[in-house]
């Protein structure tokens, strides 16, 4: 704020007078500026070489408020990126227990089976080549069965990986564990579908 009147407090607590040459144009500009802000040409003077200050300090990376509050803006956008990697991880636990279990249809009743009992129908000369209504979508046989679980399990492993390596980039090494013992137990069914499939093409 500038005071114009007299009897104004002063403007500045630890003034230092400098005198200044400038061209007569950008005085009269500076003038012109001054008269409609209803303040002294002084005062634009001031005010440009606090701005200029202010910028240099910018680039020098000393204005260490602004420095605080911008880091204090990323800390809240690394903990919020980390949130949504939680609740997609979370997400994923529980889209893989599903996916553990398929539900077949035998006769006039489903049963429940999971990826180790579908390896053992599978692995069975009776079953191999029988169709059953799984998941209420597909007729398949025990191998066909495996062979789409195994696409589903690759396909949770890339996701996995995705969001254990923004993880760790994020120094969120809770859930970057988490997504590595997701990612150990996907694998242990792979595994187990990837063997069985092996044996069965010979």
């Amino acid at each position: 704020m500038y005071y114009t009147k007299p009897g104004r407090p002063p403007e500045l607590k630890n003034p230092r007078y400098v005198g200044v040459k400038i061209e007569k144009e950008h005085y009269d500009m500076l003038n012109e500026i001054a008269n409609k802000k209803g303040v002294s040409v002084s005062a634009i003077i001031r005010e440009a070489i606090a701005e200029y200050l202010k910028r240099e300090r910018k680039l020098k990376g000393d204005n260490k408020e602004e420095d605080k509050d911008s880091s204090e803006i990323e800390e809240v956008l690394r903990r919020n990126r980390i949130l949504k990697l939680e609740a997609r991880l979370s997400k994923l636990w529980e889209e893989y227990r599903k996916a553990r279990y398929v539900t077949i249809v035998r006769g006039s009743y489903p049963e429940t089976k999971s990826i180790e009992e579908i390896v053992n129908l599978a692995k069975d000369p009776r079953m191999q080549k029988d169709k059953h209504k799984v998941d209420s979508r597909y007729y398949e046989t025990p191998i066909e069965t495996l062979s789409r679980k195994r696409d589903e399990l690759l396909a949770f492993l890339e996701k996995v990986d995705v969001i254990v390596r923004e993880a760790l980039r994020l120094g969120a090494n809770k859930v970057a564990n988490e997504g590595k013992e997701l990612s150990s137990e996907i694998s242990k069914d792979l595994a187990s579908i990837l063997n069985a499939l092996k044996d069965l093409s010979k």
